[in-house]
């Protein structure tokens, strides 16, 4: 029982979680429970042990026993690791502009050049646009929490007016 409980505290120390220490200590408790100690006590062996012999081992491989094929040990010629690099095809160069093609492309640039010389126009006054749509999306958001406080404010007065009525029932009723 002595060595028992000495292996109990160490291995019980050793475990950082106590659930995991408690089981541990359970499961040894049970195992000790079952083991019976030699008459003797627990002690080491004597010293004339003599340990039991070791295994020899196995013989090493016999040498010699392979043979190469003639040629020597290499794969099939066609088999080098890498694929062979892929042929690359370069762009055929591109076709002049026909006159067609150079006269959408004036005319692109200059309905580009038309539209922005029609933003830059000082008749529209681009602040003043800005200035107006932020006015009207406060007037909006500003009606909106109005209109959200007299509807909390019309149900507020309805509960108050039904508890007042209930309260006056109850009056009248004693």
């Amino acid at each position: 029982e002595g060595c028992a409980r000495v292996a109990l505290c160490r291995h019980a120390r050793a475990m950082r979680h106590p659930r995991c220490a408690a089981a541990y200590v359970l499961w040894l408790a049970a195992a000790a429970a079952l083991y019976e100690e030699p008459p003797g006590g627990c002690r080491g062996p004597p010293d004339d042990f003599i340990p039991p012999p070791r295994k020899t081992p196995p013989p090493a491989a016999q040498r010699n026993m392979y043979q190469e094929p003639p040629g020597g040990c290499q794969g099939p010629a066609d088999d080098h690791g890498m694929p062979p690099p892929r042929k690359r095809t370069v762009p055929p160069a591109p076709t002049p502009k026909t006159a067609d093609e150079t006269a959408e492309e004036l005319e692109r640039q200059l309905y580009e050049q038309e539209s922005a010389d029609m933003m830059q126009l000082p008749e529209e006054d681009w602040d003043e646009f800005e200035r107006q749509h932020n006015r009207e999306l406060f007037v909006r958001l500003a009606l909106k929490v109005i209109a959200a406080s007299l509807t909390m404010a019309f149900v507020l007065y309805l509960l108050y007016a039904n508890y007042q009525a209930k309260r006056a029932a109850t009056a009248r009723a004693a």
